[in-house]
């Protein structure tokens, strides 16, 4: 409180309650009514009372809380302010701003400090929730030898079902990509939070089987002559077709 001597011969004398401040500025006062006297060089006093009131603390809530998604940087919050002596100042430790606004934030617990005019301040805790980056697992089968009959296997999508699965080759079903060639396919899935995520899928090629034949002659007129045919499959099998009791002619002509 600040008092001020006017139309009386200085020097003025201050009193609160019996208290003297020869300057006229008292501090430190709790909130009530006080007593306050001015006195001036003549002894000539006026007397009155003066309320000290309560300045509150500002009040405010914390709207618009938004957690982080796909694993990203992108949590907010905004701090509404219900009552107390603006412009108001905010502080989550990163340095005062008048924005009441804080976005891309990280997961994690953050103090927001709120400064009215007045110097009062108060705290609000603000928790931002994690998330996780959406993944997946690729599985395939191999094309085959002249039909384009390979297959992405799309599995182990850890987001929000159900999963949009995009591919510029192939016809997608499920989490399947069918009828593809032998050769590399880029992708994406997109769950129901709008997280993504691309992938590479490489077809391989069934390799064809490849045959040898082997004739072994009749012998003494008799039905005793043999064709052979080792085919090597695709896994390093051979199977082996053997045709007995071939006569000459039959053999030449099985040849």
């Amino acid at each position: 409180m600040t008092l001020v001597g006017q139309q009386g011969q200085s020097p003025y004398r201050y009193f609160i309650t019996g208290r003297e401040e020869a300057t006229g500025v008292f501090n430190n006062l709790g909130s009530g009514t006080y007593s306050v006297t001015v006195q001036d060089a003549q002894l000539c006093s006026v007397t009155g009372q003066v309320v000290v009131g309560v300045l509150n603390d500002p009040d405010v809530n914390i709207t618009n809380l938004t957690q982080t998604s796909c694993g990203r940087n992108n949590g907010s919050f905004q701090v509404s302010t219900i009552s107390g002596n603006g412009p108001f100042r905010y502080d989550i430790g990163t340095g005062s701003v008048t924005d009441s606004s804080f976005v891309n934030l990280a997961s994690g617990n953050y103090t927001v400090t709120i400064t009215d005019a007045n110097g009062c301040a108060i705290t609000r805790g603000v928790q931002i929730n994690g998330s996780n980056n959406l993944t997946q697992t690729v599985g395939v089968d191999s094309s085959g030898c002249t039909v384009p009959s390979g297959v992405i296997r799309i599995s182990g999508l850890n987001g929000q079902s159900p999963y949009t699965i995009s591919s510029t080759s192939g016809v997608v079903v499920g989490q399947n990509i069918s009828m593809l060639s032998a050769g590399s396919y880029n992708f994406s899935v997109t769950d129901n939070l709008g997280c993504s995520v691309v992938g590479i899928g490489i077809v391989p090629q069934t390799v064809a089987p490849t045959a040898t034949a082997q004739a072994d002659s009749s012998s003494c007129g008799m039905m005793n002559g043999r064709i052979t045919v080792r085919s090597s499959g695709v896994n390093g099998l051979d199977a082996i077709y053997d045709r007995r009791c071939l006569t000459e002619y039959e053999m030449y002509l099985a040849i």
